[in-house]
């Protein structure tokens, strides 16, 4: 036999089996106000509600020394030493407010409009030993007239807070323990409004100076800083919604949509979701890919890792699909027996 007849006989021979990987099946049930994901040896839970508890405490420590923000207020301890305080002389400080400013707060304070009490804390940030917070004001209605920066130093005996100064502008937290307040290359950093416009407001702890980068107008919503980047909404001059993307790091603005509906971000994580709505037409867009899902009106959504969940009714589901974000391409669904 030739060499030839022997090569084409080998290549006419059955073919050899191919090792092929098997694929994990992803399943989506839903049981108990709760969808759980299950894929190989793994499971993930997804409750109906997402709303956390709202922290109570915001607690700092370095050995035996305290800086404490709760229901009473900013409280220190170091050893035996206890003080706690809600800052009163900050509400009329002229460091924080001018003289006409201080006299308008006066005459509401004697109105029983205003309280001199600090009554929230919008964030809080440790650096080292030393550890900030953004002390709010709130009127009755609970929008805030006020925010002081003040530190604690934790490697002091007599770890007294002392007043830093204000951001231009005030942040966006409502809540009682807030966290508007991050920090970038030993810089604290918050999102802040006043009138019409908004921006970063920054303070440098080394050098002691406050700075504020102006970034747009007519804002709707921003989140809260995530590592160097904020996601921000705001109204155009004509109407429109633009959705878009700050960089901390080089104070870099990237508008990602403009359209007439309403809009909002699904939340802080990367690539950005956005949720739109115009009437009652509802659809979900990556802003990462361009790709668009349309979506049932009373639908809700939800990021779980690199997939997104999506069930209706949002209160009571009875159809629930998982999907890859990238091309909306389902990966598991459920449906209501």
């Amino acid at each position: 036999m030739t060499i030839a007849s022997i090569l084409i006989a080998l290549s006419s021979g059955p073919a050899l089996p191919t090792q092929t990987k098997p694929v994990d099946k992803v399943t989506l049930e839903f049981s108990k106000q709760s969808f759980t994901i299950r894929k190989a040896n793994t499971s993930t839970v997804v409750g109906l509600s997402s709303l956390a508890d709202e922290p109570k405490v915001k607690l700092f420590r370095k050995n035996d020394v305290y800086a404490v923000w709760d229901a009473r207020g900013l409280s220190t301890r170091a050893g035996g030493k206890y003080r706690v305080t809600r800052y009163p002389e900050i509400a009329v400080s002229p460091r924080t407010s001018s003289r006409n400013e201080i006299l308008h707060t006066l005459d509401l304070i004697r109105a029983g409009k205003r309280t001199k009490n600090a009554s929230a804390i919008s964030g809080s940030v440790r650096f080292g030993s030393m550890v900030y917070f953004l002390l709010r004001w709130d009127e009755p209605d609970g929008s805030p007239w006020l925010e002081a920066l003040v530190r604690v130093n934790l490697d002091s005996r007599n770890p007294e807070p002392q007043l830093v100064g204000k951001f231009t502008g005030i942040s966006l937290a409502r809540r009682g323990i807030g966290d508007s307040l991050t920090q970038l290359n030993g810089k604290l950093f918050v999102v802040t409004r006043q009138s019409e416009e908004w921006g970063v407001a920054s303070y440098d702890p080394k050098s002691g100076d406050f700075d504020y980068l102006h970034l747009g107008d007519n804002l709707v919503a921003a989140s809260n800083p995530t590592g160097d980047v904020v996601n921000a909404i705001e109204k155009t001059p004509y109407g429109a919604t633009v959705a878009l993307r700050i960089d901390l790091q080089g104070a870099r603005r990237r508008d990602l949509i403009e359209g007439r509906e309403t809009m909002a971000f699904l939340d802080s994580e990367s690539p950005e979701i956005l949720v739109r709505k115009l009437g009652q037409e509802q659809t979900i867009y990556n802003s990462g890919s361009g790709a668009t899902l349309a979506v049932r009106s009373d639908a809700k959504v939800r990021r779980v890792g690199k997939m997104v969940l999506v069930w209706s009714p949002a209160a009571e589901p009875r159809t629930a699909t998982l999907y890859d974000p990238d091309r909306w391409v389902g990966i598991a669904s459920w449906t209501k027996k």
